[in-house]
Formats: structure tokens, C-alpha cells, sequence
């Protein structure tokens, strides 16, 4: 979303990138602090930052290693990392002019080599860092390279998920707020102009409309388009519903909507498959209100969304792809590695580790770090 009067100039929008996130100042989480203390433990670092570079500061959402909560923008290296392209590594800042006379070089907390990857958002702008520092200069391998920077493409893949739980629950929000409305306007208007009225809006959404009563249906171009038939291509019978939906998916399907309408619940939700017109079948999420006769509790009428999920869908491919690669980062690493969660019990840990403690993997699992005596 732009902010109203804010100029077009590159800075201003990657601002705008990193203010769409709603990130800033909030709470730690779980999944980032596993993927900043990943990056201290697999590449051999005392300190490991994700960074986001705001207008005048650098804030630290997640930090190993260090106990500052942000510094000055000016002063930041990472500030060198969003104007460049691609990875930064400093070797030794001391001997390096931009930043030998740093007070995070001269002072506390004394930095001589740094390693920062820039967090991409979708749109390509660099809302900050996910970086690695030691105290004594260092060397950098192309592969460690490789790993930070796989690393960082999973904190945007956080703040992507971050930001869709978000937008979901603002969505359900909405509909609640509709679904009222709708009652409202259901006992003021006549039966030939409720359609339009019960129906959910959405900005890329096809929308529905099922009188079950006279066994009416009726679908928005939009929904057609999804599935690349035009407005009156198909009948609108009652085998309609036998020529879209996926075989597997039907009978399950029937069963929601069938519960929903017994149970008394006011809306229904699916997620099936619709056939596409060249043969494919589209990921489709179904929600619909359901009208009742007030003085039977009878449903007499369905109304409601369908949405396209194909792009959300490979979002989730994506993320499943990062993941896996996290977890042949960790299986194959030489260096042992076990991450624990903050009650103390093992999230996960490799071969290198239990080899080091000479024991099995299952058993370094099975340990909470507060219970272990010695290794």
C-alpha cells in the first residue's frame, strides 16, 4: 500500500516494502530466531542478525550474539549491503576505509569481519539484512556464501508467510463484517434483487449464487474466467456441479456443505479442484453464506466466493523447497549442530553432533538442554 504523498523515488518505496511487512518493533518469533541462530551455528559465527534497515535506524528483528536492539543507520553496515548488489563480505573492517574508522569497529562491539545478504521482497527492494560478524577477521568460502544467502531467502519467505496470516485474518474480519450486513439487507430487499446484494466481493474473486429452492445457480464471469469458459459456454444444470469438480474431491466436498446446511452453521467452507477448460483442474478455496428461512431454519439459499489459489499454492512449493534445503543444509553439515526451542527440548539436531557427543541422533532429540548433565 503507498503511502498518500509519498514520492516515487527508490528509497521511498523500499521504505514502503519494508512498512508493508508491519515487522518493525514487534515481538520475537519463533521460526526467524531458528534461522538467524541456523546461520551463527552452520557458518561458525559469534554474532547473527536479521537487520531491517528503516529511514534513519537499522532494527534488529532477530540477534544471536549481541545485546543491542538497533543502531543508527549511518553507522550501519548493513546500510552498504541494501544500496549494493547481492552478498557484502568485509574481511577484515579494520584494514577496509569504509569502515576502519566505524565506532562498531573502534568500539563496542568491536566488529573486523562481516558477511551480510540482502532480504529481497517480492518487488525486488531490500528491506534489510540477515548478516554474520566476528570479532577477528576472517575468510568467507563461496559456499558459505551460498548458505547466507539461502538463509535470508527464507526470512522473506517468513515475512511472506507472516504477512498472508495476516491479510487472511483481515479477509475473515471482512467477511464477518459483510456476512451482517448481508442479514440487513436480505429483510429489506425483494427476492429478484438479493443476488447482487448476498454476494462477496472480492477484487479477483468469482462469486456464486445457488437458490435451493427452485435449484436456480448462478455464476460471475469472473468465476468463469478462472476456468476459461465464457459467461453462458456451460449449462447452468444440475450436472454442472459433476462436470467441475475434481472426482476425488466431490464426495468430500458434498459432505461439508451437507454438514454445514444440517448442523445450522451460517457458512460453509471448501477447497476442491475445478476442471479448466483445456483439461486441468484449478485449485479453488469455496466460501459460502447460507441463507435460512427465519421461521423453519431452513437454508433456502447459498451465496459466495470462489478463489483462485494457484499462486498461493506455488508460494507454499516454494517454501516447502527452502525448508527442504535447510534440512540438507543441517543433515550434511560437518559441524554439529543441534537447535533447541525455549523450554529446552531438541528441535532437531544432525550426525555431526551426535558423532561428536558419541551418541545416536534419536537420543540427542530425546534431551532437553536444561536436564543434560554433561556430554
Amino acid at each position: 500500500m503507498q503511502v498518500p504523498g509519498a514520492t516515487q523515488d527508490p528509497e521511498e518505496q523500499r521504505l514502503q516494502a519494508l512498512l508493508d511487512y508491519r515487522v518493525l518493533d514487534t515481538a520475537a518469533e519463533q521460526g526467524i530466531d531458528d534461522i538467524t541462530q541456523l546461520a551463527a551455528t552452520f557458518l561458525g559465527m559469534p554474532i547473527a542478525m536479521v537487520s531491517l534497515v528503516d529511514r534513519d535506524r537499522q532494527w534488529f528483528k532477530s540477534r544471536v550474539g549481541l545485546d543491542v536492539s538497533e543502531t543508527p543507520r549511518c553507522i550501519a553496515f548493513c546500510d552498504h549491503v541494501i544500496r549494493g548488489s547481492g552478498v557484502m563480505v568485509v574481511h577484515d573492517a579494520q584494514r577496509d576505509p569504509r569502515f576502519a574508522d566505524n565506532p562498531l569497529v573502534t568500539g563496542g562491539p568491536r566488529i573486523r569481519f562481516y558477511a551480510g545478504a540482502p532480504l529481497l521482497a517480492p518487488g525486488g527492494h531490500a528491506v534489510g539484512t540477515l548478516c554474520v560478524l566476528d570479532r577477528q577477521p576472517r575468510d568467507f568460502s563461496a559456499t558459505q556464501t551460498d548458505a547466507l544467502s539461502a538463509l535470508a531467502r527464507h526470512v522473506v519467505a517468513q515475512f511472506e508467510r507472516r504477512r498472508s496470516h495476516r491479510e487472511l485474518a483481515e479477509a475473515a474480519q471482512a467477511l464477518r463484517a459483510d456476512r451482517d450486513r448481508l442479514r440487513e439487507a436480505q429483510t429489506r430487499l425483494e427476492r429478484s434483487e438479493t443476488r447482487m446484494a448476498l454476494v462477496l466481493k472480492g477484487a479477483n474473486d468469482g462469486w456464486w449464487d445457488w437458490d435451493l429452492v427452485s435449484g436456480q445457480r448462478y455464476h460471475s464471469p469472473r468465476g468463469w474466467a478462472m476456468l476459461s469458459y465464457d459467461n453462458d459456454e456451460l449449462p447452468q444444470d444440475r450436472e454442472l456441479w459433476e462436470r467441475l469438480v475434481h472426482p476425488e474431491d466431490a464426495p468430500r466436498v458434498e459432505r461439508q456443505l451437507a454438514e454445514a446446511i444440517r448442523s445450522g452453521a451460517e457458512h460453509y467452507s471448501a477447497e476442491m479442484r475445478l476442471r479448466h477448460k483445456d483439461g486441468h483442474y484449478v485449485p479453488i478455496l469455496s466460501r459460502g453464506y447460507i441463507l435460512r428461512d427465519p421461521a423453519s431454519g431452513r437454508a433456502v439459499r447459498l451465496s459466495g466466493t470462489n478463489t483462485d489459489l494457484s499462486e498461493r499454492r506455488l508460494t507454499e512449493r516454494a517454501l516447502q523447497a527452502e525448508q527442504q534445503l535447510n534440512r540438507q543444509i543441517i543433515e550434511n553439515s560437518p559441524v554439529g549442530i543441534a537447535i533447541y526451542d525455549a523450554a529446552g527440548d531438541c528441535i532437531t539436531a544432525n550426525p555431526s553432533m551426535a558423532r561428536h557427543i558419541g551418541a545416536e541422533v534419536a537420543a540427542v532429540k530425546a534431551q532437553n538442554i536444561h536436564r543434560i548433565a554433561s556430554w
